[in-house]
């Protein structure tokens, strides 16, 4: 999904799967401050480093914070840059990293 709300600011949520079992869902608030990055989000093609890579700029990470909860857990952070700022949340599976982790659900029983 890559929303524009208004001038150079866009709501992005993806999903990352490995196979049908998703991973990750990030979603992000992406401000634009130059005509070139605006141009890139605006067709939804490339995420978000891509767009870092395109612009040529390396951004400046900060994390803001990590929880957990029973079923999950989540990073949220900015990555900024002279021409483009993000605000990321990703939340991911309780037990991502754990073998097995991708096994059906139905092989396992």
């Amino acid at each position: 999904k890559n929303v524009g709300i208004r001038g150079g600011l866009y709501e992005r949520e993806v999903v990352i799967a490995v196979g049908s079992k998703p991973c990750c869902v990030a979603r992000s608030i992406v401000i634009c401050l130059s005509p070139a990055a605006n141009r890139l989000i605006e067709t939804g093609t490339v995420g978000i480093g891509q767009l870092f890579y395109t612009l040529e700029e390396l951004p400046k990470f900060s994390l803001i914070s990590v929880a957990k909860s029973d079923d999950s857990f989540c990073r949220v952070y900015t990555l900024a840059s002279p021409q483009v700022v993000c605000h990321i949340e990703e939340t991911m599976p309780i037990g991502l990293f754990e073998p097995g982790f991708l096994d059906d659900d139905a092989s396992s029983s």
